[in-house]
């Protein structure tokens, strides 16, 4: 039968057991689950067998019901996990097995909408969660590299048929300096296949190649930092090639350097 792990309240530590169809949580004596906390209602809320589901409905109490820290304003569905919340009683909802009897009363809309795969919610939630600590890494471990200066990253990404580009963090492509000061610039190139090299390029002229440290590689990363003395302007850009010659479309950036005078 279901169980209700209290770890919230005068019962923290508990458990209450759901016996039979319907269910009332509260404080009177004549509640199947009796709870002696003084926020919580006479008749607090119920627990419902309706089908093969289990529906909590608030009945009332001035403290409310709430499931996941959600008002339950309309009769919902709870399954393994919730946290249901009376007042300030915390319990834990153990769906132990399917209701042991039906109800014909049906869920309305509202319950309906809130019941609606509960597992691939939190499954999706999960997903978000890793995504964004995974940003959250990639931000705090590029800061450290690069320190103060200046930083531009870009992502090359290159494939079979063709090859493609795109940038990871910025799209500038116009940049203004001062004679001397310096700009870093990340790029990291990836295909499906063995890549052969990055190149590095400075008004037509190749500044700089980068080749994989061993064979079989399908990621790589170029670290190049960028000054210059002289006011004028430059054209600055970087392409990946695979195994086969191969090459990504290139990512270029038109640099100021701006006369001081």
């Amino acid at each position: 039968m279901p169980i209700l792990n209290i770890t919230q309240g005068v019962h923290a530590g508990e458990k209450r057991i759901i016996h039979g169809s319907r269910t009332v949580i509260g404080r009177s004596d004549d509640c199947g689950v009796i709870l002696r906390d003084e926020d919580i209602d006479p008749a607090h809320a119920s627990i419902e067998a309706r089908g093969n589901r289990w529906v909590l409905q608030d009945l009332g109490a001035p403290g409310g019901t709430w499931v996941n820290e959600e008002e339950v304003v309309t009769p919902r569905r709870i399954v393994d996990d919730d946290v249901i919340r009376l007042n300030q009683v915390i319990m834990v909802f153990d769906e132990d097995r399917k209701p042991p009897a039906p109800s014909s009363a049906p869920l309305n809309n509202s319950e309906t909408d809130a019941a609606v795969q509960p597992d691939k919610k939190r499954s999706v939630l999960k997903t978000a969660l890793e995504i964004g600590l995974a940003l959250i890494v990639i931000l705090a471990a590029a800061t450290f590299m690069l320190g103060n200066d200046r930083a531009i990253i870009e992502y090359l990404r290159t494939q079979n048929d063709p090859p493609t580009l795109r940038n990871l963090l910025i799209d500038n492509e116009d940049i203004s300096v001062m004679p001397g000061e310096q700009i870093i610039f990340h790029v990291e190139a990836a295909d499906s296949q063995d890549l052969g090299r990055i190149e590095f390029w400075v008004n037509d002229h190749l500044e700089d190649v980068k080749s994989p440290p061993a064979d079989n590689v399908t990621k790589m990363q170029m670290l190049q930092v960028w000054s210059k003395d002289a006011p004028g302007k430059y054209q600055l850009k970087a392409v990946a090639y695979d195994e086969t010659g191969q090459p990504s479309k290139e990512v270029s950036w038109n640099v100021t350097v701006k006369n001081p005078f």
